[in-house]
């Protein structure tokens, strides 16, 4: 996935195929990636003074969205959020 997206988001709900129900308030974030090891790459973004709850992260490819990923238990905090992103890299031949 690196590559494919350059923004991260955050959703208090389904976003559907257009990226709907972005957490209010919340500005993108820019991942920045490490040099890929054994096909893995690892970028850890914080959504400062976060407040509210998250079920799910989006993707965002030069404003357009890409995809999402529920998260694997919804997020309820009134502080930083810090969100490690570890996909798998694959070299293409």
């Amino acid at each position: 996935m690196v590559g494919y997206f350059d923004e991260v988001s955050l959703h208090n709900a389904e976003p559907g195929a257009g990226g709907a129900n972005e957490m209010p308030g919340i500005v993108r974030k820019v991942p920045t990636w490490a040099t890929a090891d054994n096909g893995e790459s690892t970028s850890v973004v914080t959504f400062a003074a976060y407040v509210g709850t998250s079920t799910h992260i989006g993707f965002w490819n030069a404003g357009a969205f890409v995809a999402s990923r529920p998260f694997v238990t919804n997020f309820e905090t009134a502080a930083d959020l810090v969100v490690a992103l570890n996909p798998y890299v694959q070299e293409r031949a």
